[in-house]
């Protein structure tokens, strides 16, 4: 229980249960804390300490269950309800909740496809120190410090922040000071900017109060929007907001595109006087769309996806399936191969074990209620067997080329190997009349469409005017399959999949040989291309 319980635990904690080995720290700043979090986040991603960080706060009042009792002159609402910045403010409300973000450096998120919520321009941390009345009191001038250095550490001049996410907490003491640190920073811009506080929302929640309203920024960013305060009516008079540039929105607005990306700053103060502010921007809009959209499509192009799940018992199995449809039901349900991914990577083997190849979500759903059939985690040996020249086909492996990258980075290593050792490149003959240069999954899904994608045309049956083929040349054929077997090998083995054993026929044999590291890839190609001339020069020999 005491480890448990323990606040130093917390981050630690998350790291042994998902297995993260970067820096974990717990941190404590009182009400700042979570936006601290972040900031902290922040320079670990600059200093290339982590290449991706949770950041967050939690913050748990017990018993679940509580209230107050008013007492005139305290911090806590008379009425429980939360005014920042209104004439009619008294006080604040205490509340519960947990937040957390996940930070990358931008560059690397874009590299990686993630979906890309905000960004942070910069982030500050500063201490009041004594320079205020008592410890628990706020201090302007550290505040205007913290918000002026954040904003020149991220490149951001106030009158590009469109909106400000306050510490506010409708206090009469707190939600003045913060408003005059922010007149000070702000004095000189003559752009409106929004001021407004989650807490209003949703209460005061302690060391999590800073990442609910990042969070709430960055919904913001995201939707190019300022959104209304609650429980505000009149501003409060002594924040003087009509000699400032600030205002209390009362209704949705949209971002005014003529002033720039949608910029703005979050703030959060500890009692005892730790400071944070940090900057944001909207995501980035992708440059190429129609980049973007074959990106999409070379990682969801596959026509099947494996759903792989694994429990101590057949009960906990059966109930976990059922579990997963359900989810996969929902209107908000994520991708299919997201899903796949996930149980791939990112859950435990268990004991029991169910996996199922699904074409699409109602697929997997149907599968996924039908009775399981558990299988045991026994081990068992895998073998790779490489057959030689066999029933090969014009276009073999074309689809695999076209939707895995892996296997098409390997056909295309072996080419460019080849192109030293034979004339022509080896893939006009393992795609003939395929535009290979430019394959991804519009090439299959057009092929499709258009009803080219046949599989008797491709085996070379049942067509009414066959074509040559082109791999019956054993120049072409030997080579053509080699490369076929080990690009296929290598996508196998890139997908977990070890082999105990491996064999190999005829030009199977040179297959199995460079996959067990006999002989490198750059020699085996040499060989077998050699061989593939031999063996056509031999063939008229025997003719004559």
């Amino acid at each position: 229980m005491a480890v448990g319980n323990d606040p130093t635990f917390l981050a630690t904690r998350a790291s042994y249960l998902l297995n993260l080995t970067g820096p974990s720290m717990s941190l404590g700043t009182a009400c700042s804390t979570g936006l601290v979090a972040v900031h902290q986040a922040c320079q670990s991603l600059l200093a290339l300490e982590c290449d991706m960080a949770l950041a967050g706060g939690v913050s748990i009042h017990l018993p679940l269950i509580s209230g107050y009792s008013y007492a005139p002159g305290s911090i806590l609402s008379p009425d429980g309800a939360c005014r920042p910045f209104d004439a009619a403010a008294a006080g604040t409300v205490s509340s519960g909740g947990c937040g957390v973000v996940t930070l990358k450096r931008l560059l690397d998120a874009q590299a990686d496809g993630d979906t890309i919520h905000a960004v942070i321009r910069g982030s500050a941390v500063n201490n009041d120190g004594h320079e205020k009345v008592g410890f628990t009191a706020p201090s302007v001038a550290p505040q205007a410090r913290v918000v002026a250095e954040a904003q020149e550490i991220g490149g951001t001049p106030p009158e590009t922040i469109a909106m400000i996410e306050a510490h506010a907490a409708g206090t009469s003491v707190g939600d003045p000071v913060e408003v005059a640190a922010l007149k000070q920073v702000f004095a000189k811009s003559q752009q409106p900017c929004a001021i407004g506080s989650v807490k209003s929302n949703i209460g005061h929640v302690d060391a999590a109060s800073g990442i609910a309203g990042l969070i709430k920024t960055v919904l913001a960013l995201q939707h190019r929007a300022i959104p209304p305060s609650v429980h505000f009516a009149t501003p409060n008079p002594a924040l003087e907001l009509e000699q400032s540039c600030f205002y209390v929105p009362q209704q949705m607005t949209a971002h005014d595109a003529t002033r720039g990306p949608m910029r703005a700053g979050v703030s959060s103060f500890g009692i005892g006087g730790t400071n944070c502010h940090v900057v944001l921007q909207e995501p980035p809009v992708l440059a190429d769309a129609a980049a973007s959209d074959l990106s999409r499509s070379e990682h969801s192009g596959r026509p099947c996806n494996l759903l792989q799940l694994s429990a101590r018992t057949t009960d906990a199995l059966e109930q976990m399936a059922l579990e997963l449809a359900t989810a996969l039901e929902q209107p908000d349900a994520p991708p299919l191969a997201d899903v796949a991914h996930t149980l791939r990577c990112g859950r435990s083997a268990r004991d029991q074990r169910l996996a199922l190849v699904a074409a699409s979500t109602a697929d997997a759903v149907a599968q996924l209620r039908k009775p399981v059939e558990a299988q045991s985690a026994t081990p068992q040996r895998l073998a790779f067997m490489f057959p030689g020249l066999g029933d090969h086909y014009a276009a073999m492996g074309w689809e695999l080329y076209c939707l895995e990258p892996s296997y098409r980075e390997q056909i295309d290593t072996c080419a460019k190997e080849l192109a030293q050792h034979r004339r022509g490149d080896i893939r006009d003959q393992l795609f003939p009349d395929k535009d290979w240069r430019h394959a991804s999954a519009r090439s299959i899904g057009a092929e499709a469409t258009a009803g080219k994608l046949d599989m008797r045309a491709m085996l070379g049956r049942g067509s009414s005017a066959p074509q040559p083929d082109p791999l019956e040349d054993p120049v072409n054929g030997q080579v053509a399959i080699f490369v076929t077997e080990y690009a296929l090998a290598r996508l196998l083995l890139s997908w977990g999949l070890r082999p105990a054993a491996l064999t190999g026929y005829s030009i199977g044999e040179f297959v199995a040989a460079c996959i067990a590291g006999i002989v490198s890839l750059k020699d085996a190609l040499r060989i077998v291309a050699a061989r593939a001339a031999l063996i056509r020069d031999q063939a008229p020999a025997k003719a004559a």
